[in-house]
């Protein structure tokens, strides 16, 4: 994926701010994750880089009750033993960060080919991401099949009806397609996130590590560090770095 193919060309914004962003997010992916100053982890996807680059602020991922969080997992605090199951805090770490960066990405990109919006799409997003990451299935097959065969007893099946019913099959299948091969990129964040006062979001229920409240997103000063999980997301990194070699 090109950088110019998430583009917004009727975006009205000032060429060298952009062209400053695209240079910094460029060394930040040449940095990769081995900056001493990172002490967090986010996962994000190329749309949200995107915009990064248009706006300089980073889209949190999430918004739970009217407050944009931005959840990371710090570096520099233990992880709840009880989570390990085995694993060194790093591994924990690293699995459920790229975990977290693969479903962001599959999201935002169903939201950009598709034209959903995250908020009052979820359910559909929800159900893409249950079909997609529990039963791998292509979208290929009618939806008496579909229901026969997958989500017979799913509280998606109606969600996936009514979006199949709306764009039908081929653009659906094209959109997963596209979305599925995403896998995400991970953030290095620096010190300044403690400025925002993070908190912890460990429970019983869930390991969402830490998260703060940023409205604005996650300003491009906090970031030291950007690695790319899957092929198109270093090709699309490689293809800004290329653009600003020249």
């Amino acid at each position: 994926m090109s950088v110019e193919m998430l583009n917004n060309p009727e975006a009205e914004l000032n060429e060298n701010e952009i062209k400053e962003r695209e240079k910094k997010i460029a060394d930040l992916f040449e940095q990769g994750l081995d900056s001493p100053d990172i002490m967090a982890y986010h996962g994000t996807s190329l749309e949200a880089i995107n915009e990064l680059i248009k706006t300089g602020y980073l889209p949190t991922g999430k918004i739970e009750g009217g407050i944009d969080y931005l959840y990371f997992f710090r570096l520099d605090k233990p992880v709840p033993e009880s989570w390990l199951d085995g694993e060194t805090e790093k591994e924990h770490i690293q699995r459920r960060i790229e975990m977290y960066a693969r479903d962001l990405a599959f999201e935002a990109s169903l939201c950009r080919t598709l034209g959903l919006d995250f908020s009052k799409d979820k359910q559909f997003l929800d159900a893409m991401g249950s079909v997609a990451f529990q039963h791998q299935i292509r979208v290929e097959i009618g939806r008496d099949e579909l229901k026969e065969e997958h989500l017979r007893n799913s509280s998606h099946f109606d969600a996936i009806i009514e979006y199949l019913n709306r764009f039908g099959f081929p653009a659906i299948k094209a959109a997963f397609d596209e979305s599925f091969g995403r896998e995400g990129v991970i953030i290095g964040i620096n010190s300044e996130i403690l400025k925002n006062d993070p908190q912890s979001a460990y429970d019983e229920l869930d390991d969402e590590g830490w998260r703060a409240n940023l409205p604005k997103g996650l300003p491009l000063e906090y970031i030291s560090g950007i690695e790319p999980i899957g092929q198109p997301e270093y090709g699309y990194f490689e293809a800004l770095q290329e653009k600003h070699a020249k």
